[in-house]
């Protein structure tokens, strides 16, 4: 599966390093944070100057079964991401897949440095096995060729390959609903790589469309 490259999108960009950040940005009050909703409560107490005020148990990375469980009392989608692996020593989490589902379910893809380079591995929250690649290199990888490994993953159980938009077609083969929340119900996030969501925004719209356009063309051949 070859990428589209859009215009405005810097694909050659590169992080230094994975390594962790320890300066006070929120893209380190983000980091390796699990959970979907709490990522969007400490996005919204940061950018309106109350993360201080925060229970310091919301910003970790993982919480405690009890307040997963109260989370997932309020609605089932609150605990999107909590039941994701820990992080291995040292390992980051480079980019994720928000999904719409009724547990909100994520997809994260993670990097870990060590002498003989950076390693990455892809985890869900029920175990699955991942095919993709690379699965190591010397350097951190540049935006497109994030894209490139995003595009050619694929769960295990999946005929096609792409992980920004394997689930959306899934459910869409299954639901044959092309309601415009069918646009979000994949979301590709991440802290390191500020323009991955844009171009996964733009991947998914085009597809919508011309599956919208299908669907017009068949319904005009089905009235002659």
């Amino acid at each position: 599966m070859k990428a589209t490259l859009y215009p405005f999108i810097d694909y050659g960009f590169r992080p230094g390093s994975y390594r962790l950040q320890s300066a006070p940005t929120l893209a380190a009050a983000l980091k390796n944070v699990k959970g979907t909703v709490r990522r969007r409560m400490i996005r919204e107490a940061w950018e309106n100057g109350q993360y201080d005020e925060m229970p310091e148990e919301l910003k970790e990375a993982a919480v405690s079964e009890k307040v997963r469980a109260a989370m997932g009392r309020m609605h089932p989608q609150c605990m999107g991401g909590e039941y994701l692996p820990d992080y291995a020593p040292g390992e980051v989490e480079i980019a994720r897949i928000e999904l719409k589902s009724t547990t909100g379910d994520v997809i994260s893809i993670r990097a870990r440095t060590d002498r003989d380079g950076i390693r990455y591995r892809i985890v869900d929250e029920y175990g699955t096995e991942f095919d993709f690649s690379p699965r190591q290199s010397e350097l951190p990888l540049s935006m497109k060729e994030l894209v490139a490994l995003i595009d050619g993953a694929a769960p295990e159980g999946y005929d096609r390959r792409g992980l920004g938009l394997c689930y959306t077609i899934a459910n869409y083969e299954c639901s044959n609903d092309l309601e415009d929340w069918m646009r979000d119900f994949s979301r590709v996030e991440s802290d390191v790589y500020t323009q991955l969501s844009a171009h996964y925004r733009l991947v998914v719209n085009e597809w919508f469309d011309g599956e919208c356009e299908k669907s017009r063309l068949r319904d005009e051949g089905g009235e002659d």
